[in-house]
């Protein structure tokens, strides 16, 4: 399979490779790999929304999913930001992820505690990547040390509208409840809430 992703890459025409640069998904504007802020020059929307809405998916046969072609344009929000873009994807699938351990599939769009989105992410990640020590590795490379930094890529979340005030704590909830090891060495698991 990665014989013929790689035979199919370098077959295509140069310029149709990959995008050379992330654009605005309102305006259209080119946002150029030296933009310093996080929204766009030109109309203001947020970066992180114009890249969550247009990054593609990775093949599933790539060697280093985090060195692929198809994330070069996404450096942009790393820089930016301080997360790479398969973060704000992971911790938004976490969310949805705590809400229904926390909650049952059927409420949908409650508000998990801060505590309860720590541990989400930790299960939520070793079910995602097999066991606790690959799991926090990959949430160490991707710049998720403590629990503030789940809470400022919630917050980021919330300021491009992808998630809503309604589903997560605020970002200062989130201050000094756990380091990433004491996130798996001692943090419960989540417990679902007591139905009336």
């Amino acid at each position: 399979m990665r014989l013929r992703y790689l035979v199919r890459h370098l077959t295509q025409p140069f310029r149709n490779r990959h995008r050379e640069a992330l654009r605005c998904t309102r305006c259209g504007l080119e946002l150029p790999d030296a933009l310093v802020g996080r929204n766009c020059p030109e109309c203001g929307q947020a970066i992180l929304r114009s890249a969550l809405w247009s990054a593609p998916a990775v093949p599933e046969d790539a060697e280093n999913p985090n060195e692929h072609p198809s994330r070069k344009p996404y450096a942009i929000i790393a820089r930016n930001l301080g997360y790479p873009i398969d973060a704000f994807f992971f911790v938004g699938d976490a969310v949805r992820f705590a809400q229904q351990r926390a909650f049952g599939s059927r409420r949908s769009g409650v508000q998990v505690t801060a505590r309860q989105l720590c541990a989400g992410v930790r299960d939520f990640a070793i079910g995602c990547f097999g066991d606790a020590a690959e799991a926090r590795a990959v949430l160490r490379h991707w710049n998720i040390q403590r629990s503030e930094d789940i809470g400022r890529i919630v917050a980021l979340l919330i300021e491009a509208v992808m998630l809503r005030t309604s589903e997560v704590m605020a970002e200062k909830e989130f201050a000094g409840i756990s380091s990433l090891d004491d996130l798996f060495e001692s943090m419960p698991a989540i417990a679902p809430e007591p139905t009336s």
